[in-house]
C-alpha cells in the first residue's frame, strides 16, 4: 500500500503536529491557534434580553433544515471610533453580507437594513424570515427595524449561539484586523472581502461555495 493513498481526518493531522511528526508548528495554522475552547455557559439569568428569547425560535432554524434564517453582528474596527461593519450570515447556506455602516447604533443598523431590502425588493420577506442577534444596544429596535422577519436574541455570554456569525467574522479578520480604522475603509474593499468569504467553497457545503448554494435558493423562491 502506498502511504500516499490513505486519507486522514483533520484531527489526525493536528494530533501528529503535536506529537511533533510533522514538521509544522500550530501557530503556522492561521484557524487553529484562533480557535478558543468554548466557555462553561454562564446562568442565562445573567445580563439583559432586549426581545424574545432565542428558545422560542422554532428547532428547525437551530438544526439548519430550512432557508432564510440568519444571524447578525457588527464588526468594530478601532476603539471607539465610526464606522462599523453589519455582518449578516444566512444559517443553512452560509451566505454573508457586509455593509458598512456610520455607527454602532440602532439608527445605523437600520440604514443597513434598508440597503439589503432595497436589494432583494419583493423578495425580501422570503429570503429574511428569521434574524437571531445578540444584546448589543445596536440591536434594540431590530424588530422595529425589519417587521417582515421575526427577531430573536441569543443568551448573553453565548457567543456559540451565533456561530456562523463568529465564525465568518474570523474570516474578515484576515483583511480587517482589529484595531483597524475602517474610516477609509471604500465600498469596494468591503464587497471584494464579501465575495471571498462568499466564493470559499466549503466541506459542509460539499465543496460548494456559499454563494452557489444560496444562488439557487433564490430560484426557488416565488416571484
Amino acid at each position: 500500500m502506498n502511504l500516499f493513498d490513505v486519507s486522514v481526518c483533520t484531527k489526525t493531522i493536528y494530533n501528529y503536529i503535536a506529537m511533533g511528526l510533522l514538521k509544522v508548528k500550530n501557530i503556522d495554522l492561521q484557524q487553529k491557534v484562533r480557535r478558543r475552547k468554548r466557555k462553561e455557559k454562564k446562568n442565562h439569568d445573567d445580563g439583559r434580553m432586549l426581545g424574545e428569547s432565542i428558545d422560542c425560535r422554532d428547532p428547525l432554524v437551530d438544526e439548519r433544515s430550512t432557508f432564510g434564517n440568519w444571524e447578525r453582528d457588527t464588526i468594530v474596527g478601532k476603539k471607539g471610533t465610526a464606522p462599523v461593519l453589519l455582518a449578516v450570515d444566512e444559517r443553512k447556506k452560509r451566505k454573508r453580507h457586509l455593509v458598512k455602516i456610520r455607527a454602532k447604533t440602532a439608527e445605523a443598523v437600520a440604514e443597513g437594513l434598508a440597503k439589503l431590502r432595497e436589494l432583494y425588493g419583493a423578495q425580501f420577506s422570503q429570503v429574511f424570515r428569521t434574524i437571531t442577534c445578540d444584546n448589543g444596544s445596536e440591536f434594540a429596535r431590530l424588530q422595529e427595524a425589519v417587521p417582515e422577519a421575526k427577531v430573536y436574541y441569543a443568551h448573553p455570554y453565548a457567543p456559540w449561539e451565533r456561530g456562523t456569525n463568529e465564525k465568518q467574522n474570523a474570516l474578515v479578520r484576515y483583511f480587517i484586523p482589529k484595531g483597524m480604522d475602517m474610516t477609509n475603509l471604500s465600498e469596494e474593499e468591503v464587497q471584494r472581502v464579501e465575495d471571498w468569504i462568499n466564493t470559499l467553497p466549503r466541506k459542509i457545503l460539499g465543496y460548494e461555495t456559499p454563494q452557489e448554494r444560496f444562488d439557487a435558493a433564490l430560484k426557488n423562491l416565488r416571484p
